[in-house]
């Protein structure tokens, strides 16, 4: 009776609001190569709790931006949400604002400024 289950498109006017209300975020992929809600969620500085597939295997290190479990594995996503209550989301506060910082547009441009530079003979 705590879950709110919100499986369809949410516009990005709505997007603000669930990520506002949310305490965690779960991410139960089975495969997928990167997530846009992903990087949402960490923008919201909301804790991840993600199945270890594609690049939510990067974005989301343990203990700091959120928990990670085995894709389809029920039991896994139960004690990721778990672990991160137990810790308390406050916890994730600190790495989420790191991680949110270095993907930020300037910085995010300027890293793909400097490849272009890099590959320039």
């Amino acid at each position: 009776d705590h879950i709110l289950w919100k499986d369809e498109y949410v516009s990005e006017e709505e997007m603000a609001f669930w990520l506002g209300a949310c305490d965690v975020l779960v991410l139960p992929y089975r495969r997928i190569s990167s997530s846009a809600i992903a990087a949402r969620g960490i923008g919201a500085r909301r804790p991840l709790a993600a199945s270890a597939v594609g690049g939510l295997k990067e974005v989301v290190t343990p203990g700091v931006t959120g928990e990670l479990f085995e894709p389809g594995s029920a039991s896994g996503l139960a004690d990721a949400v778990a672990r991160i209550f137990a810790r308390g989301t406050n916890t994730y506060l600190a790495g989420l604002d790191r991680a949110a910082q270095e993907a930020a547009w300037p910085n995010y441009a300027g890293r793909i400024l400097e490849f272009i530079d890099s590959s320039r003979p």
